[in-house]
């Protein structure tokens, strides 16, 4: 009678030493990539909330030349904050402050820290501010007198 184990036996699977070598590598790249994405969430953070910023100021213009009352966006550096406004009635519609790893820093040419627009969309004074991250880059948010916005990494 035939034996029912005529086929050899193969064993199957991963030794040890594969699996050890496998979860090294891992280790290895995973210690590589971890630094890089905490630096680009960083970068992403910067860009978001100066995109928010300079959306903040585009409603303030838009609703200036809309309704043909005057609102300011009110930049609070103490509280690392800013305000929208409305000058004719002075309620304050929405106020955000910013993460802790970003700052308001070199506020210029607003008059008290605001920049206001009018009717016709353009400032009563241009300006420009600066969010820093911290232990990063800095971003550079301009309003022109004509009320042109621009926003620039350094």
């Amino acid at each position: 009678m035939p034996s029912l184990n005529h086929y050899p036996i193969k064993a199957s699977g991963f030794t040890l030493i594969e699996i050890a070598i496998s979860l090294a590598i891992i280790i290895i790249l995973t210690s590589i990539a971890v630094p890089t994405i905490a630096t680009y969430q960083k970068s992403i953070n910067l860009n978001h909330e100066s995109t928010k910023l300079m959306n903040e100021l585009r409603l303030a213009q838009q609703r200036t030349v809309s309704e043909q009352i005057k609102y300011s966006v009110v930049f609070d550096l103490p509280n690392n904050s800013y305000s929208l406004i409305n000058e004719q009635t002075g309620a304050t519609l929405e106020t955000v402050v910013l993460p802790n790893t970003l700052h308001l820093i070199n506020l210029s040419g607003f008059l008290n820290n605001r920049a206001t627009f009018n009717p016709i969309g353009a400032v009563d004074y241009e300006g420009q501010l600066t969010v820093q991250q911290t232990g990063g880059k800095n971003m550079l948010i301009q309003v022109r007198a004509s009320g042109y916005l621009t926003q620039s990494k350094f």
